[in-house]
This record gives C-alpha cells, sequence and structure tokens, in this order.
C-alpha cells in the first residue's frame, strides 16, 4: 500500500480506518441495514464492516462475485447486461447493487467491479466501477484509480464508503427516517 499512502496525508489515512466506524454509526442511527456485492475489492469492504464490534446490528453480509456465474445467479445481474456491456461497466455495478438489495431485503447496498491488474487489454488497470444504494437512491460511477492492485482495492473501498457516508449524511440533514 505504499503508493496509496503517498497519496493520502496523515489525516486521510486515519479517515481511511475510521470511515467504515463512521458509516456503521450513521446506520445504527438511522437503523439501516448493510449488503454488499463486491467483485474488484474482493470482501475488502465486508472486513471494514466485520472489524467493527457489533457490526451484525447492520451489517447484513456480502458476495463476492469474481464470475459472472455469480454475478447472475447471487447478484440478480441479467447476462444480457454483462453481454452487451460487458462485466466490468458501470451498469453491472448498479444491477449487482441493486439486486443483493433486493434479493437479502436491505435498504443499503455497495457493489464493486473493475480492473486491478494486470492489463488484460481492455479497460486501463485502476478502472473501477461503484454503485451505492440507499433506499431509493443510487450513486453509480466511474473511477480512474493507480497504483499497484492492493492499492487500487482499498482506493476503491474507501470511495465506496465515502459515497455511503455522503448518502446517509445528507439523508440525515433531509430530516427524513428509514
Amino acid at each position: 500500500m505504499a503508493e496509496f499512502n503517498n497519496i493520502l496525508s496523515s489525516k486521510e489515512l486515519n479517515n481511511l480506518n475510521m470511515l467504515p466506524y463512521k458509516v456503521f454509526d450513521l446506520l445504527v442511527e438511522q437503523e439501516q441495514t448493510l449488503i454488499t456485492a463486491e467483485s474488484i475489492t474482493g470482501g475488502d469492504i465486508a472486513t471494514s464492516f466485520t472489524k467493527i464490534p457489533g457490526a451484525s446490528k447492520v451489517y447484513l453480509g456480502g458476495i463476492i462475485a469474481y464470475s459472472n456465474l455469480l454475478k447472475v445467479q447471487e447478484c440478480l445481474v441479467e447476462p444480457k447486461t454483462i453481454k452487451n456491456y460487458g462485466p466490468v461497466s458501470s451498469q453491472v455495478a448498479a444491477e449487482m447493487a441493486i439486486g443483493v438489495k433486493k434479493k437479502f431485503g436491505s435498504n443499503v447496498s455497495i457493489a464493486t467491479t473493475g480492473y486491478a491488474g494486470p492489463k488484460t487489454g481492455q479497460e486501463p488497470v485502476g478502472t473501477v466501477f461503484t454503485s451505492v444504494v440507499v433506499n431509493e437512491e443510487q450513486i453509480t460511477q466511474k473511477h480512474q484509480f493507480e497504483g499497484e492492485r492492493i492499492d487500487i482495492i482499498k482506493q476503491t473501498t474507501f470511495s465506496v464508503l465515502e459515497i455511503l457516508k455522503y448518502l446517509l449524511t445528507n439523508k440525515n440533514k433531509g430530516g427524513k427516517n428509514g
């Protein structure tokens, strides 16, 4: 994680470690549950939550869907979506997030897909698509991260947790509950 550490200040590095706790607190406060569908992050998001004592209050679990078969069977991605757009696309990330949210009855979901390396001849290494859903609001984004494989994974985890924190914080400011 050397290159990623060089990108972030010490304050931001502390935030990287504290961010899951902040998101956890918001989820508990708003009585929300979270499910994850991870491809590129391979369980890194799940690990960031399961390190927190009492995580089972809000974290239902996650699917690590590295294969297209699991994206279809477990995350409810339409096979035609993968065929038309590829497994690393905004469309697949969005369907993964919506699919696991629906399948497991959660309020909140996160999905990730991308290329962490080595180069496969398709999109550049570091191309990542994420999707975060809070109730009916969804943010799906394309990112271009840099560094080694672990750097790209950590940047992806940090990014989706920041997006989730943003959605939960804005929901809270609006005075709406669950």
